[in-house]
């Protein structure tokens, strides 16, 4: 309820023209909204935590305290700047403090801050208020107040029923969400200033919540009887119809979980998600970030050379992005044809068509995004076709130069995004109450890089436990746990690794698991993916142990899984013997695994 209160916050404050982005079109608004938060979000996400470090490491408590509050006054005052609330620069601060290891540290700071602004703000609230007005609005308070609990208890009972409650458990839970929160007053108040509604109209509004507050635990404590009532009352198709909806979620939440299309390709579209939003902030804000530069530079009195240096520094961020989301979009492509396709001779045309369809659907709204963020006029439609046909060359020449400024920022965003808020694990205290901690020793976790030089290499060709004396514990690679893995595991890129060790260990083997070697020239397709393979009923492979057959010695592929009959087995062991009719769940590049299919059906096959 707060997410969508500050949006429309948000698109309110920019509609009435109260902010800098309020003649923009409400769609253009909503783009300029969602490439802010991208913005906003990553940019914290890469900066806050490690400013903390560093600040946490030289300081004292009040100078962090100040820190903190002097960072959130600045989210506020950048919302602002970009034509938004600042209750959205506020709040998305908070959402990047709430993902990283210091939220518990910075609640306890800002506790007393946030007892006083409380206090401050019931009782501005209360002095706006003229308690004999609210007698003359009693019909109207009423009016409103049941119009809310009706509204807002059929939307959860909905909310509830879709994602699988049964009826009585959705009531119940409906019936305990009656009151409308305080962002009430703050739109109100917005609407009062801009003279959209009367001065009543603020009174309204709290009294609408003072009476929805007042009938919420009333509701609460009668929502089980009340539940049950309603519920008795559902007629017997409607009753039949929901029971089958929900046995259908079920079936469809197991196949979710089973899809392993979708594990291999979750991870991969929610950073190209994030890459496409940071697109979108670089371009929509690019111009009024350059008319702040030149505001500025004019008082200061220094020359203009600065426009060139700007603008190219903007290009060359847009074109690392853009490639970044074409090869997310080739990837996923790909990922999604050779699901759809199915196996066989007969299917490669078919995947080779999705795949290019798929290719040329992304690659058309990826240009079309691009060109209607251009900061250019809208006067000189040609100045679009030039700017595409002068990156087109620039992205040939130095593609391989892009991908790699690409890989560098795919595994920053990814440890930023998806290990700041670990950063180092919590470590247990003993049966007799001896804490772990007395050991000097750590969990931590690192993100193997894309173009690390350690991909493809035993956890022992490492030398990780000779070299530094600390070891990886655990591997997680596309949501499958891996604990305890033995030395001959070999590693993949973007695997998720635990190390154990002592603090000085493990900061000496972070870099040097870090360090990224020379790209590996590989195909636009050729990236590490699951697929699920049949093995043929009459396989040459078939009867033998996987320590006899050496998979991935021979084809380059790591097994993760075995699927026979209902049964799976996960991280199958040397011992485990493949037999006709299994489906195994194998991890390799394009390459790799046609090779495995050749490999299971020819009975010569050999290694390229």
């Amino acid at each position: 309820e707060d997410v969508v209160a500050v949006i429309m916050l948000t698109l309110i404050g920019s509609r009435l023209g109260s902010d800098i982005g309020g003649g923009a079109a409400l769609g253009q608004t909503l783009l300029l909204l969602i490439g802010f938060v991208g913005i906003l979000l990553v940019g914290g996400l890469l900066l806050i935590p490690r400013l903390f470090e560093k600040v946490g490491k030289a300081s004292d408590a009040d100078l962090k305290s100040i820190l903190v509050m002097g960072l959130l006054f600045a989210a506020g005052v950048a919302a602002v700047r970009a034509g938004f609330s600042i209750a959205l620069g506020a709040f998305l601060f908070g959402v990047v403090v709430a993902e990283t290891r210091f939220k518990a540290t910075i609640e306890r700071r800002l506790s007393g801050a946030q007892d006083m602004f409380s206090a401050m703000f019931f009782v501005a609230i209360g002095m706006l208020i003229d308690v004999s007005g609210i007698i003359d609005h009693i019909p109207m308070i009423l009016a409103i107040a049941a119009f809310a609990i009706v509204a807002r208890v059929l939307a959860a009972v909905t909310a509830f029923v879709v994602t699988g409650s049964e009826p009585k458990v959705a009531i119940a839970s409906a019936l305990t969400v009656t009151p409308i929160g305080e962002f009430s007053y703050i739109i109100a108040q917005i609407g009062v200033a801009a003279a959209v509604f009367d001065s009543s109209f603020y009174l309204i509004a709290v009294a609408v919540s003072i009476v929805t507050a007042i009938l919420a635990p009333i509701l609460a404590r009668n929502a089980m009887p009340l539940a049950g009532a309603i519920d008795a009352w559902q007629p017997d198709p409607m009753r039949r119809f929901l029971d089958r909806y929900r046995q259908w979620l079920k079936l469809a939440g197991n196949r979710y979980r089973q899809n392993f299309v979708w594990l291999a390709c979750k991870r991969r579209a929610g950073l190209v998600a994030i890459e496409l939003l940071l697109l979108i902030g670089l371009l929509g804000f690019s111009h009024p970030v350059a008319a702040a530069i030149e505001v500025f530079l004019v008082r200061a009195g220094y020359p203009f050379v600065w426009e060139p240096v700007f603008w190219a520094i903007i290009s060359l961020i847009a074109l690392v992005l853009v490639a970044a989301v074409w090869r997310g979009i080739a990837f996923l492509s790909d990922a999604v044809a050779s699901s759809f396709a199915g196996e066989g001779r007969r299917a490669v045309p078919l995947r080779r068509l999705v795949r290019r369809s798929l290719i040329f659907i992304g690659t058309g709204g990826l240009l079309l995004l691009v060109v209607s963020l251009l900061p250019i006029p809208a006067t000189v439609p040609w100045i679009p076709l030039v700017v595409i046909c002068a990156f087109v060359p620039v992205i040939v020449f130095f593609w391989q130069r892009i991908v790699n400024l690409h890989a560098r920022f795919h595994t920053t965003l990814q440890r930023a995004v998806e290990t700041e808020k670990t950063g180092i694990a919590a470590l247990p205290t003993g049966h007799d109450g001896e804490s772990v901690e007395e050991w000097d020793v750590e969990l931590s976790e690192i993100v193997l890089p894309e173009q690390s030089i350690h991909a493809g290499s035993s956890i022992a060709a490492t030398g990780l436990r000779s070299q530094f004396g600390c070891s990886i514990v655990e591997v997680e690679r596309h949501g499958t746990v891996v604990s305890n893995p033995r030395p001959n595991f070999v590693l993949y890129p973007e695997d998720r690794l635990l190390l154990f060790g002592s603090h000085e260990q493990v900061g000496k083997a972070m870099p040097f698991l870090n360090e990224e070697g020379k790209t590996r020239n590989e195909s636009d397709f050729d990236e590490t993916i699951l697929e699920s393979l049949a093995v043929p009923e009459d396989s040459p492979r078939a009867g033998r142990t996987l320590a006899e057959l050496q998979i991935l010695g021979l084809t380059g592929v790591q097994l993760m899984g075995i699927q026979r009959g209902g049964k799976r087995i996960l991280s199958p062991s040397g011992a485990e013997i493949l037999c006709p009719s299994d489906r195994i769940l194998a991890l390799g590049t394009q390459s790799e695994l046609r090779d495995l299919r050749a490999w299971l059906s020819e009975p010569g096959w050999q290694p390229s």
